[in-house]
């Protein structure tokens, strides 16, 4: 892995902060540009701290949503491949081996998502509530 000597920054929280920023700064600075007598003005400047923190909050969940698919399909092509490489017959028995060990740490990685969702979900139940009464 290399290593880099900057921290490591979350650009969808910056990307997402700099959306909501702007957008609601620049209805602000619209509102605020209407004549006083515009029925809209007031309801625009309350508004723009709002529609800021809701840009920025939408930004960093679409960016997140994209990120996940990404990384999921990713992790499809690289299970792929090492399928693949585990049919490859030109690979030593050796190679195979570390080929096998990595195909069980992923599939390990896999399950302990799946368990921590469960676990997850399970929280979230509401009390009295069990899947035995559906």
């Amino acid at each position: 892995m290399i290593k880099t000597s900057h921290p490591k920054i979350d650009a969808g929280t910056i990307g997402g902060g700099i959306a909501g920023i702007s957008s609601g700064g620049l209805l602000a600075a619209l509102a605020n540009n209407l004549p006083d007598s515009n029925k809209y003005k007031s309801w625009l400047v309350i508004i723009a701290p709002f529609l800021s923190v809701f840009i920025s909050y939408a930004w960093v969940w679409i960016k997140n949503n994209l990120d996940m698919k990404n990384l999921k399909k990713r992790a499809e092509m690289g299970r792929v491949e090492l399928l693949e490489a585990l049919k490859n017959p030109e690979n030593t028995e050796e190679e195979k081996n570390k080929l096998r060990e990595y195909w069980i740490s992923a599939e390990n990685i896999k399950a302990k998502k799946y368990v921590e969702n469960i676990a997850k979900i399970e929280a979230l139940e509401a009390p009295g509530f069990s899947r035995a009464n559906n």
